[in-house]
């Protein structure tokens, strides 16, 4: 595949055809594939390739008489001429001045707000946000704009103290923690 600005990528058949992005080739739901990937002949070609017409997608007429479709964009991303996201480190002493911050308000008033909110937590590891009630509810709702709560044995919800009287746990101690996977909570 040749791209507009010069460079050259090659997609191996079989690749493209394993896949597709199409309704026959992918669960449009759950973004599983819907093709068995060892029942594709390994020698497979495509025997016509075309650029759709309004130029987002590759279609591909295959031998077994199906057609698939992949993005562009997709195919872009995977040959590495998607600039990934911009990433700032930093250190106790080179802060970002001014700190990373939204208002609450924009982060509630829809999905342009939680992609700038989540943008910042991307390019910097955190973001203040300004006039969120604090609160548990508060606190329950500014997440929610993320995605639904995980269920724990826990519960959905920890309330964060370092009193041990409710429960027994090496993290709320001044003992040494080592690494560890707290996914195991899960049910």
């Amino acid at each position: 595949m040749t791209w507009t600005n010069g460079a050259e990528t090659l997609f191996p058949w079989f690749w493209l055809r394993d896949h597709g992005e199409d309704a026959i080739s992918l669960d449009q739901t759950t973004q599983q594939r819907k093709i068995d990937t060892f029942a594709i002949d390994p020698a497979i070609r495509a025997q016509r390739v075309i650029l759709s017409p309004d130029q987002r997608y590759l279609e591909l007429d295959w031998p077994e008489h199906t057609q698939s479709l992949i993005s562009i964009a997709r195919l872009a991303d995977c040959a590495g001429l998607i600039e990934a996201p911009l990433r700032s480190l930093w250190q106790a002493g080179s802060l970002p001045d001014p700190l990373p911050q939204i208002d609450y308000a924009e982060i509630a008033a829809g999905d342009a707000g939680v992609r700038d909110w989540l943008q910042l937590i991307q390019r910097w590891g955190f973001a203040l946000i300004h006039n969120t009630r604090a609160s548990e509810d508060g606190t329950r709702q500014l997440a929610e704009h993320i995605a639904p709560a995980q269920h724990t044995i826990f519960g959905s919800y920890w309330k964060l103290a370092a009193e041990l009287r409710e429960h027994a746990d090496t993290a709320y101690s001044t003992q040494y923690l080592a690494p560890h996977t707290d996914a195991t909570y899960y049910h």
